[in-house]
């Protein structure tokens, strides 16, 4: 016991005569190395102070507005998820996997409240629904929403949410990059925000916050063999960035069933190299590699092993350039013009686009 005591004694001499060094060259001393209550603070690029006393505060403020839903078929509970209380009406934001097929929904506030909820629009494309409850306002702490547009990997993300059933957890990490696209089965998910911070099951719908408190982000839990191949689990969570979900959300609240024009392919950014090794005399565009039967691509004569480097005069340079035109600029059942690249010849297709199944995993 002796020997401990000894051993004990000389890491205090240790940690003091650190800090003394530390000081007398005047630089900070390592956190774990500082006397007294004082704690690690980090000011971030917001000019926001980000130690302990922040988190929790952060937490107090945000949490409340952090909701349970469940959705039911029969007499059994079959999905859980989150949402973000939206305003005093009632209005709350989750994802579409959250709340599709249920027979009925049915969401608990932080207080404990169970309230039956019916879906009021919804945007399967971007897994995004909409979803109204009846209840006092005074109950209701509506979400304050960012802009997901300034968000930079390496800034502090925050994410809310009820994994496994565990009541308005959080999870504390960084922003691990911006512009992920990812297959889901249907529509693929396009320019999703990449997070370290923990994204469960029953996350999905929660909110992803910056340091300021304010969401960037709408939680996304997915089944990670899709991603990876690895049925271990994927270290990382996805969020659909909030300016995308503003953009589609007059329309949900509006009741409406948002559809995205879908032209059918699946295509590669055409590189140098890629066009050498394939004997193709330009070096840029997308590569047209599949062509899905009786879809609008197909009915206007597109082929496997053409070239797009033009959609409406625009110059394609990578296969997600026609994909963020159709989605920014473009309607189902509107005509956009391809420059087309086919044999050594280039002629322009006409395509009238149609709208994105819900189980298609192509662009």
């Amino acid at each position: 016991m002796t020997r401990w005591r000894h051993l004990a004694a000389a890491f205090a001499v240790g940690l003091l005569v650190g800090a003394l060094v530390f000081s007398a060259l005047g630089v900070p001393a390592p956190p774990w190395l500082r006397q007294g209550p004082e704690r690690p603070r980090v000011v971030s690029a917001a000019g926001v102070v980000l130690d302990e006393d922040w988190l929790v505060g952060l937490y107090d403020r945000a949490s409340p507005s952090v909701v349970r839903i469940t959705q039911t078929r029969g007499d059994s509970q079959v999905g859980l998820g989150s949402g973000i209380v939206l305003d005093r009406d009632g209005h709350i934001l989750t994802n579409n996997h959250v709340v599709a097929g249920a027979d009925r929904l049915f969401v608990t506030l932080p207080d404990r409240t169970r309230v039956e909820a019916r879906i009021v629009g919804r945007d399967p494309g971007n897994d995004l629904a909409v979803v109204k409850i009846d209840a006092d306002p005074a109950r209701l702490t509506p979400a304050t929403l960012g802009d997901s547009s300034t968000v930079r990997p390496g800034q502090f993300a925050i994410a809310l949410g009820n994994p496994f059933g565990l009541d308005r957890t959080i999870t504390l990490g960084i922003i691990s990059g911006v512009g992920r696209t990812i297959p889901t089965g249907g529509r693929p998910l396009r320019s999703l925000i990449q997070t370290d911070a923990l994204i469960n099951p029953g996350n999905s719908g929660g909110p992803l916050l910056n340091s300021r408190g304010e969401v960037i982000g709408i939680n996304t839990a997915l089944d990670s063999t899709q991603l990876t191949g690895d049925s271990r689990g994927a270290a990382f969570g996805l969020a659909v960035p909030i300016n995308i979900i503003k953009q589609v959300l007059p329309r949900m609240l509006a009741g409406e069933t948002v559809k995205h024009p879908w032209l059918g392919i699946s295509s590669q950014e055409l590189d140098p190299l890629l066009a050498s090794e394939r004997g193709i005399p330009i070096t840029a565009g997308a590569l047209v590699q599949r062509v899905v039967r009786d879809s609008p691509a197909d009915q206007a004569g597109l082929r496997a092993g053409d070239v797009i480097t033009r959609v409406d005069g625009r110059p394609v340079r990578r296969a997600e350039d026609i994909a963020d035109y159709l989605d920014t600029a473009k309607a189902v059942g509107e005509t956009v013009t391809l420059e087309v690249w086919r044999d050594g010849e280039t002629f322009n297709l006409e395509v009238t686009l149609g709208e994105w199944p819900e189980t298609l995993g192509t662009r």
